[in-house]
């Protein structure tokens, strides 16, 4: 009799009931206290369907959450050392999906970052790319770094026990007195006269003497290459009129070159 009730009633009782016993009745055996009998398996309506749509709006937190990056690593990386064998990229993006949900779009850029990291190996033989893993290859390349580090550790801790034993040694030998003071004071002073000094100097900028020098010495090297490159042009000018007999004034007009091409003070 309740059963009948509610199958023609639901929709009423579910508007004017809270969220929270609203979503109770889902289709499944369920049973409720709320109106004083109890319910089960109750067919879901339509119009509760769309309720439902809108909780789940309300509340996106439960929509599944997808793979992160490091997820899909671990995923690929167990497909490797669960088989035991070895593939090609098209072979991959099949078994991602269906082995370990991960989109079959997003193989590449996940096996490739392996790839990089040394996790996975991979190799062309002909025209393809194969990729493979191992457990123990993993292992040992974990081993490998950790001595590494190990060893780059112990490098580290000596240096840092000569830098102290330095450091004390100067110590000893720069023992603090009144004068290492006052050589310590003037010296600073003299550094900081030096960098405004400098920083005056380079104010001046294009009359440094320094400055007008340096381009003394370009101009005379540019002169230079001018007069070299004038000399080989005349030369190769010689050499083809020779060869083909065609005037030099010709040519000249055909490259674009004046008459006083040649002519340098």
């Amino acid at each position: 009799m309740y059963g009948s009730f509610l199958n023609q009633h639901m929709f009423r009782i579910l508007q004017f009931a809270p969220i929270s016993l609203r979503f109770i009745f889902d289709g499944s055996y369920r049973k409720s206290f709320r109106f004083g009998f109890e319910v089960e398996q109750v067919q879901t309506p339509t119009s509760f369907t769309h309720q439902h749509s809108a909780h789940q709006e309300i509340y996106p937190e439960m929509a599944p959450r997808g793979l992160s990056a490091e997820e899909k690593r671990v995923r690929l990386l167990e497909i490797f050392h669960e088989t035991k064998d070895f593939y090609q990229l098209k072979e991959l993006e099949k078994l991602g999906p269906k082995m370990k949900g991960i989109v079959s779009q997003t193989v590449k850029e996940v096996l490739q970052s392996l790839v990089d990291d040394g996790l996975v190996q991979a190799d062309k033989i002909g025209s393809s790319n194969f990729f493979w893993s191992f457990p123990s290859q993993r292992g040992a390349m974990m081993q490998t770094r950790l001595a590494a580090v190990k060893e780059n550790k112990k490098n580290h801790t000596v240096q840092l026990q000569d830098l102290r034993a330095l450091i004390e040694t100067e110590k000893v030998a720069r023992p603090d007195s009144a004068e290492r003071t006052a050589s310590l004071s003037k010296f600073s002073r003299i550094k900081a006269e030096l960098a405004t000094l400098q920083k005056e100097l380079a104010q001046y900028g294009a009359c440094d003497p320094a400055v007008v020098e340096e381009k003394k010495r370009a101009l005379v090297l540019a002169k230079e290459a001018a007069v070299r490159w004038t000399d080989n042009y005349v030369i190769l000018l010689s050499h083809f009129t020779r060869q083909h007999g065609i005037e030099p004034a010709e040519i000249r007009k055909h490259l674009g070159v004046e008459e006083d091409y040649e002519d340098l003070a």
